[in-house]
């Protein structure tokens, strides 16, 4: 496990970590949440950055690989074995993903705020009936998913009167219409679309698991969530790029 730490000077007090394999995420998942137990876990809050990359192309790159090393079953997949040995490939992906949704649930119901970022997609093709989703792949994980969060919201750029992007950008946590995928759960609010702020989406700091999702490019999800979450931040980090790009864009 790679901690990266913040850079110099930074405001917001987050720890980076970057779990390279579907075990050693799940071995540390693990651990926080017997250090909660124990009182010794200091963060506040927990960003999964993100979960669609995860799924997308860190466990399914590894499922190919090893795939391809088995030679058509004549070798043991030990990634698809740990959930059933005789289970697809595919199938395995949302196992996987079940299994980290349920240990960050049960860190947020510990009191932790939880929020897995994700990239969206358009017209997705489990659900034609839908404008925007989520962009995790197959049914079986996009069918269980509404289960798993307390809040999933889609996130939108806002503009200024100049039609200028200004941060932070809305989301929505409701669909009359069912056109994209949103969830609320808790007091009710005056409204189910607003500015991205987890001080006001969250206003009692209670542990809630949460789902935001965008299909437009440079909405600043992730940067957001580190400006106006709760401090200490653990940001576990997947993705193949600097972290600190999202604190330098706050400063």
């Amino acid at each position: 496990m790679k901690t990266i730490p913040k850079d110099t000077g930074s405001k917001i007090d987050v720890t980076f970590i970057c779990p390279e394999s579907q075990e050693e995420l799940i071995e540390s998942l693990v651990r926080m949440e017997k250090e909660i137990d124990e009182g010794k876990f200091n963060y506040k809050s927990i960003i999964f950055d993100s979960g669609s990359y995860w799924m997308n192309v860190v466990l399914l790159s590894t499922i190919e690989d090893q795939t391809y090393e088995a030679e058509i079953f004549k070798r043991r997949r030990a990634l698809v074995d740990t959930v059933r040995a005789d289970e697809a490939a595919y199938g395995s992906l949302a196992s996987h993903m079940n299994r980290i949704c349920k240990a960050l649930k049960h860190l947020s119901q510990k009191g932790v705020i939880v929020v897995m970022v994700a990239q969206g997609m358009e017209s997705p093709k489990w659900n034609r009936g839908l404008g925007v989703a989520p962009n995790f792949i197959g049914q079986k994980f996009n069918r269980d998913l509404k289960s798993h969060f307390d809040l999933i919201g889609l996130v939108q750029t806002r503009v200024d009167e100049d039609n200028n992007i200004v941060y932070p950008p809305n989301i929505k946590f409701g669909c009359p219409d069912g056109s994209f995928m949103a969830k609320y759960t808790g007091k009710p609010l005056k409204s189910t679309t607003g500015i991205m702020d987890f001080e006001k989406i969250i206003p009692n700091g209670k542990g809630r698991f949460v789902l935001i999702y965008s299909a437009e490019a440079g909405e600043g999800k992730s940067t957001t969530c580190l400006q106006s979450l709760p401090q200490p931040i653990l940001d576990i980090y997947v993705e193949d790029r600097n972290p600190n790009t999202s604190l330098e864009a706050l400063e």
